[in-house]
């Protein structure tokens, strides 16, 4: 019913150590976003400096169809923080909702921005202002010691909104 795009503005610093993006926190984040049962994303990275191997994941994104997808990369030419690196982001958003979103972070459901726009577009039929909604997202390892080998991560399972996995822990 709604039809309103989304920009997705995603601050990033040092998530792509290995060259198996399988293993990269950003890259599960993208592909989390590619997934979504939404028409009208825009997908805006904002590098705060990283010194591994985001820029070439990222020009070598860029460079892909990412089926009706639209991405922006920025580089900070140096640290400058995630909370600068989001305004940079909003600044270059050319839709009037944004959502941030961390990355080390995926979507626990393919429905979860249809989801968050409908509600935000709800409440504000309704005479309601709004101006956060939290999403229920799973939060990858903050260190890239600790995240497990893709062999060991099934997959997400959207449908019970939960990760499959053959270990007993998550990182």
């Amino acid at each position: 019913e709604y039809v309103d795009n989304v920009s997705i503005v995603i601050p990033t610093y040092n998530r792509c150590h290995y060259q198996n993006n399988e293993r990269n926190p950003l890259m599960w984040c993208i592909s989390s976003i590619k997934q979504q049962n939404f028409d009208g994303i825009e997908i805006i990275i904002v590098d705060d400096a990283s010194t591994d191997m985001t820029n070439k994941k990222m020009k070598q994104l860029c460079s892909e169809d990412l089926d009706g997808i639209d991405i922006k990369y920025v580089i900070n030419e140096e640290r400058k923080g995630s909370s600068v690196s989001r305004n940079i982001g909003v600044n270059l958003a050319s839709n009037e909702l944004v959502l941030f979103f961390d990355d080390d972070c995926v979507f626990m459901s393919k429905d979860a921005l249809t989801s968050a726009v409908y509600s935000f577009k709800e409440k504000e039929r309704e005479g309601y202002s709004m101006g956060a909604m939290h999403l229920p997202v799973y939060y990858r390892s903050n260190s890239h010691k600790d995240i497990l080998p893709v062999k060991e991560i099934l997959g997400i399972d959207y449908d019970n909104a939960r990760i499959n996995c053959n270990t007993s822990y998550f990182p």
